[in-house]
């Protein structure tokens, strides 16, 4: 299981947007958006560049990885991406 902090998510568009983003990368997925933590929970085959490039492209929001070592460099699209 994947998870990301995205703090500020406040509303049910919020998690619709990013539960739409994963499903179109992966259709099968099992995705947790719980709002009052601001932490997205995500089963999947595909690799977290790969989901965090699908939520990148749709949606303006942070999104913090904890990865040691970073694997990948992401670019900031519509998102804030922070590696740490």
């Amino acid at each position: 299981m994947t998870r990301f902090s995205v703090p500020d998510m406040t509303c049910g568009h919020c998690k619709a947007t990013i539960e739409t983003a994963l499903k179109g990368l992966d259709a099968n997925a099992a995705i947790d958006v719980d709002l009052d933590k601001d932490t997205v929970a995500v089963e999947t085959t595909k690799d977290a560049a790969a989901m965090i490039d699908a939520m990148n492209k749709r949606y303006r929001k942070h999104i913090i990885t904890l990865e040691d070592p970073v694997e990948y460099t992401l670019k900031s699209d519509k998102c804030v991406i922070e590696q740490r």
